[in-house]
């Protein structure tokens, strides 16, 4: 059984996270741990190699508070404006209002022109950017 690198009230990583406490574990050697944010204060529950390597620097108000800056929402979803652009026989006319889409997921969904059929049709964003 090795020893244990990070031990609570450690700071891991270059980014000032304080480890509260390790958590468990998942195989094959993947620890979790409780950190303390440097930015805000709140507890928040990763990876510790993830802090270790600074790909989790904070809870997520750093990437609030950057998408604040930059004008744009925190979201993983992100929203592009398509209008005019063509995908196949579909031409983007504009963004469908709220009635259309309602029957989709949370996403955008944008109101197209088929060049096939002459048919106007509502397509996600998803869909259109797989091909489906």
């Amino acid at each position: 059984m090795g020893t244990f690198k990070y031990y609570p009230g450690d700071i891991v990583g270059d980014y000032n996270v304080k480890l509260l406490d390790r958590l468990y574990k998942k195989e094959p050697r993947t620890w979790y741990g409780k950190f303390e944010c440097p930015y805000c204060g709140k507890s928040f529950i990763t990876r510790i190699d993830a802090v270790k390597t600074g790909k989790t620097k904070s809870c997520g108000c750093l990437h609030s508070e950057q998408a604040k800056i930059n004008g744009r929402k925190a979201s993983k979803t992100t929203k592009h404006n398509l209008n005019g652009q063509i995908f196949g026989y579909l031409e983007i006319l504009e963004e469908a209002d709220d009635s259309h889409k309602k029957s989709y997921r949370n996403g955008s969904v944008w109101k197209c022109l088929c060049h096939k059929c002459g048919k106007i049709c509502y397509v996600s964003q998803d869909c259109l950017r797989k091909g489906t």
